[in-house]
């Protein structure tokens, strides 16, 4: 029988799970497709390390918003009857004028939401879990230069979560616009030849503290006088490069500190909002990847979660937009079964991770990280979990 038709206990990228009864199999994915019709998957191996194996679901062709929409909680209000200038998107509307007389929240939000109405309506207040809410009603934009005159505010939005920066140096790599670290085909195309200064540094990197000076080396730094100490560290220049991705394990800072999905995902998931007076999940991309469900024990909803962006940079390091560059392991498995929906290369895609206020991180489509990307952009989700063998 043909090796890639046999199941094995241990995994590589791109193959199916099987669940049997004496434990986790796994079946290529360059298997016949006679052999991938007969069995029950719940989806692909995106990475494993040591008896840790993190995998990919079959739907990741679904749109989301990462946030349904941004609100203002109020805080505090006038105490007493009160002119309140109603300062919104950094434009003054006008005051409002608040009457007090029973001296609730409750009151006091009923009297600006019929304000707003004549006043800014593409604005809504209203009452939600003993809470006043103050929000855009065309949900379109997520802006930070909104008060209220004798008022206190906090904006809400994903921080449930901390916010992970943005600046060049994230993740210990000192990035430029057309490359960012999340595809190993980009990486290497980027670097490998480059005789820019930035990739064949004057001094010499440890390897260990320090892998390169402002981007990853060239292959001809790697091989040259410089390079000796990381040639000690890694064996090969393609080690080398694999260190320098955004993606590892060993580069814990920043955007990457926040390596599990799940956890972050167990702080957004019972999140509600009112969407036009309909109660919704405050967080859509979240909301679909933990009710995903497989029909299979162990793969049911509840144990999916949207990728953070370290399981990001795994799932599609080796997925670009580049025809020259093979399918990839893990789609070419994900291709093989009908009804899944591949990772399409040209399509941007979610993280769980929070970047700034107004923004979260996600895979550009392009084989970059994106950040400050605006919550409310509908795009593509995919559904990862993780198991021990």
């Amino acid at each position: 029988m043909d090796k890639n038709n046999v199941f094995r206990r241990f995994p590589e990228v791109g193959d199916y799970v099987v669940k049997t009864a004496n434990g986790f199999r796994f079946l290529s994915c360059l298997a016949d497709k006679s052999v991938v019709d007969g069995i029950e998957t719940p989806g692909v191996v995106y990475w494993h390390r040591g008896r840790k194996v993190g995998i990919v679901g079959g739907d990741n062709d679904t749109n989301n918003k990462w946030s349904e929409v941004a609100w203002w909680e109020i805080d505090t209000f006038p105490s007493d009857t009160a002119d309140c200038e109603a300062k919104l998107q950094n434009v003054v509307v006008g005051n409002f004028r608040y009457t007090k007389t029973s001296g609730t929240i409750e009151e006091f939000v009923e009297q600006l939401n019929g304000w707003l109405k004549t006043n800014a309506p593409d604005w809504e207040a209203y009452m939600f879990e003993d809470k006043g809410r103050l929000q855009l009603n065309k949900y379109d934009k997520y802006e930070e230069t909104t008060t209220l005159g004798g008022c206190t505010m906090t904006k809400r939005i994903g921080i449930e979560i901390e916010e992970y920066d943005s600046y060049s140096t994230r993740n210990q790599i000192l990035q430029k616009t057309n490359y960012n670290g999340i595809c190993r085909a980009r990486l290497e195309e980027y670097v490998k030849g480059n005789k820019d200064t930035n990739c064949n540094p004057t001094s010499e990197m440890d390897g260990t503290t320090k892998l390169f000076a402002t981007f990853p080396c060239s292959e001809a730094y790697y091989s040259g006088e410089l390079g000796g100490s990381l040639r000690k560290r890694f064996a090969t220049y393609g080690e080398y490069l694999d260190a320098c991705m955004t993606r590892p394990f060993e580069l814990d800072n920043n955007a990457m500190a926040a390596r599990s999905g799940k956890t972050l995902c167990e702080r957004l998931k019972d999140t509600k909002v009112l969407v036009q007076g309909e109660e919704k999940p405050a967080y859509p991309a979240v909301n679909w990847a933990i009710n995903y469900d497989t029909g299979i024990d162990g793969f049911r909803k509840g144990d999916w979660w949207l990728p953070s962006l370290s399981e990001l940079a795994q799932l599609v390091r080796d997925i670009t937009y580049r025809t020259k560059f093979p399918l990839g392991a893990v789609n070419t498995a994900i291709s093989k079964r009908d009804g899944w929906r591949q990772i399409y290369p040209t399509s941007s895609r979610w993280a769980s991770v929070r970047c700034s206020r107004n923004g979260a991180w996600s895979a550009s489509g392009v084989g970059v990280a994106g950040y400050g990307d605006y919550f409310y952009y509908r795009f593509r989700c995919s559904a990862v979990s993780a198991f021990e063998i």
